[in-house]
């Protein structure tokens, strides 16, 4: 919603000698897009361009199994179609689902997975609770509200 009277007025505040400004600008990359276009001169005065894409369901539960992963828990195949399925969930066209919320889903499913069942004892006996590097596996039941 820029005017041009506004860009030249930042245009003249960045070629101002001995001054240090920071400008961050806003906006979809097609709108950014177009009105860098339109103001060549303000493009030219920026050193860096930072776009930052929404994150899919995809690497919302690969950010989850990082996440996992610090807190010394691994997800297998099926937890994390699971987690993906949760995060999917979740997400609408007005609601975009945050790391947050993708934290609070992992921390639920360790919450789950280090209840005490007859199942969790099983797999305690069976070795089917540890993988390779000892880690507690997180499966598709610990997701699954």
């Amino acid at each position: 919603d820029l005017n041009k009277d506004t860009v030249k007025q930042i245009l003249r505040y960045i070629n101002r000698e001995g001054t240090g400004i920071i400008v961050i600008l806003e906006d979809t990359k097609r709108a950014m897009r177009g009105f860098l276009a339109q103001y060549k001169g303000l493009n030219e005065n920026f050193n860096a361009r930072i776009d930052i894409a929404r994150m899919d369901d995809r690497a919302l539960a690969r950010y989850g199994k990082k996440y996992a992963y610090e807190k010394e828990y691994s997800i297998d195949e099926m937890g994390m179609l699971a987690l993906q399925t949760r995060i999917s969930n979740k997400q609408t066209a007005q609601h975009s689902v945050t790391l947050a919320e993708v934290r609070e889903i992992v921390d639920e499913a360790i919450w789950s997975a280090n209840r005490k069942t007859i199942k969790h004892f099983f797999n305690v006996v069976f070795s089917k609770r540890y993988d390779a590097e000892d880690m507690i596996i997180l499966k598709e039941d610990d997701f699954i509200c």
